[in-house]
C-alpha cells in the first residue's frame, strides 16, 4: 500500500499538532495521558485522567470511550497520526515477518484492546472499533472488485464495527464508496450443543458488503457444511464433494476457473488455536465417538488454522499414522484452503505498492502466535492487524 511521507506532510503544513495526537491517544484508551476535551466544547468536562474516564464509563455502563470524530482533521493528518500509533512502533517486527515470509508479508498494524485485565468480549469490541478504519481500507483496496471472508467472532466484531463506522461514509479520505462483491469462503458449522454458534462466513460477508456498494446479492454458503463428518470413508467423502460441486452456490464460489475465490484479490480472515474454538466450530462428530479428536491431539498435528483450514505441523519425524491423520482431517474440509490464501498473497506481491491488500488477517490474543506465525511462514499473509499481546508474542516466536 502506498504511503504519504512525513516530509511531504511537513512541506504542506499538514503534520499533526500535539493536541491532535493526544486526542487520538485518548480515543484509543492509552494509560497515563491527561484527558483532552476535544469532541464537543459544550460537553461536560471529562475526568482528569484516562483511568478516571474508564472508571466512570464502567460505572455508567458505557464500556467504551467516545468514537474518534473522523473528519475534523485533514485526511493526511489523520493517516499520519494513525501511522504514529499503530504502525511505526512495529517496523522492526514487520521487517522480521517480511524476511521470514520470503518477502511476501507486507505490513503489521497494531490496535489496542484494553489488555488482559479486560474481559475478552470487551477487548474484542475495542479492538474491532479501533481497527475498523483499517479494515475498510483493506477491503477498498481490491482491484478485481471481489473480496472473500471467512468465519469467527473476530471477523464478526470487525463487521459490526465497520457497519457502525461506515453509516453515511466509508472513509474520510475516500468520498466514493467502491463497488465490491464480498464472498463467503467457508460453509456453516455443523453445530455443537455445548458451544456458542460461530458467526458464519455468509453472515460476515453480508456485514462487510453492507458498508460498500455491492455489485449484486452476496453469494451464500448457507446450509453448506464446512466439514464432512470424520466417520465417513474416503469414498463417501468423495460422493459428498461431488454433490456439493453440483450446488449452484458452492460451485460459484469454488468450482471452475471463473469461481469467485479465484477472482478475489483481497481476503479477510483470522487464525485460530485449538485451545479456543476450532473444534467447537466444527461438530461433535470430531470430538466424540469413533476416532474422536481432542485439542491436545489436534495441536500435535496442526499449528492452528487460517480461515478454518488446519495448518499442518512440520515436525521432523512425524509418525506415518499421524501424517495420515493430517491428510484425513484436511480432506474433510470443504471450504477455503491454505493455497487459496497463498495465491491471493502472491497476486498482491505482483501488483506492487498500489495493488490490493492481498491476504489480510485480523487476530487477537497471544495464543494465536503459532497459527499466525505459521501462516506467515507459509506465505499466506500479506497484512496483519492484531493487538499488542499478539504482536509481542510474534516478536518472540520469530
Amino acid at each position: 500500500m502506498s504511503r504519504i511521507k512525513r516530509s511531504d506532510l511537513g512541506r504542506r503544513g499538514l503534520l499533526p499538532r500535539p493536541a491532535d495526537v493526544l486526542a487520538y491517544g485518548l480515543h484509543l484508551g492509552f494509560e497515563g495521558k491527561e484527558a483532552a476535551h476535544f469532541v464537543r466544547p459544550d460537553a461536560p468536562a471529562p475526568p482528569a485522567t484516562i483511568n478516571d474516564w474508564k472508571t466512570e464509563a464502567m460505572e455508567k455502563g458505557l464500556l467504551e470511550p467516545p468514537g474518534w470524530p473522523e473528519g475534523i482533521l485533514a485526511p493526511e493528518v489523520e493517516l499520519a497520526i494513525r501511522e504514529k500509533y499503530h504502525h511505526e512502533p512495529w517496523l522492526r517486527l514487520e521487517g522480521k515477518l517480511r524476511k521470514a515470509s520470503g518477502g511476501r508479508f507486507h505490513e503489521i498494524w497494531v490496535f489496542p484492546d484494553g489488555g488482559a485485565t479486560t474481559s475478552f468480549d470487551l477487548r474484542l469490541r475495542r479492538f474491532a472499533r479501533n481497527s475498523a478504519w483499517w479494515l475498510a481500507d483493506q477491503l477498498a483496496s481490491t482491484r478485481s472488485g471481489v473480496a472473500i471472508t471467512a468465519w469467527g467472532k473476530t471477523l464478526a466484531a470487525g463487521g459490526e464495527a465497520l457497519l457502525r463506522r461506515s453509516r453515511g461514509r466509508l472513509t474520510p479520505w475516500d468520498p466514493c464508496t467502491p463497488t465490491i462483491t464480498v464472498v463467503p469462503c467457508a460453509g456453516e458449522s455443523l453445530g455443537d450443543p455445548d458451544s456458542e454458534p460461530a458467526p458464519s462466513a455468509t453472515a460476515i460477508a453480508r456485514m462487510f458488503a453492507a458498508a460498500f456498494v455491492s455489485a449484486g446479492p452476496v453469494p451464500t454458503l448457507d446450509n453448506i457444511p464446512s466439514v464432512i463428518p470424520r466417520s465417513f470413508t474416503e469414498a463417501e467423502r468423495a460422493v459428498v464433494k461431488r454433490f456439493l460441486a453440483m450446488m449452484c452456490s458452492y460451485a460459484a464460489v469454488f468450482e471452475g476457473d471463473d469461481a469467485w475465490i479465484r477472482r478475489a484479490d483481497v481476503s479477510i480472515t483470522s487464525v485460530g488455536s485449538f485451545k479456543q474454538s476450532w473444534l467447537s466450530f466444527i461438530s461433535p462428530s470430531f470430538k466424540k465417538g469413533h476416532n474422536g479428536l481432542t485439542s491436545t491431539y489436534m495441536e500435535s498435528l496442526f499449528d492452528g488454522d487460517i480461515g478454518g483450514y488446519p495448518i499442518p505441523s512440520r515436525h521432523p519425524g512425524l509418525p506415518s499414522s499421524a501424517a495420515q491423520d493430517q491428510l484425513s482431517i484436511q480432506d474433510t474440509w470443504t471450504s477455503v484452503r491454505l493455497e487459496h490464501f497463498q495465491k491471493i498473497a502472491e497476486k498482491a506481491g505482483q501488483s506492487g505498492d498500489d495493488g490490493p491488500a492481498g491476504s489480510v488477517v485480523l487476530a487477537l490474543d497471544e495464543n494465536k502466535a503459532k497459527s499466525a506465525g505459521r501462516a506467515i511462514l507459509e506465505g499466506a499473509v500479506t497484512q496483519l492487524g492484531c493487538d499488542p499481546s499478539l504482536a509481542e508474542a510474534l516478536d518472540k516466536y520469530f
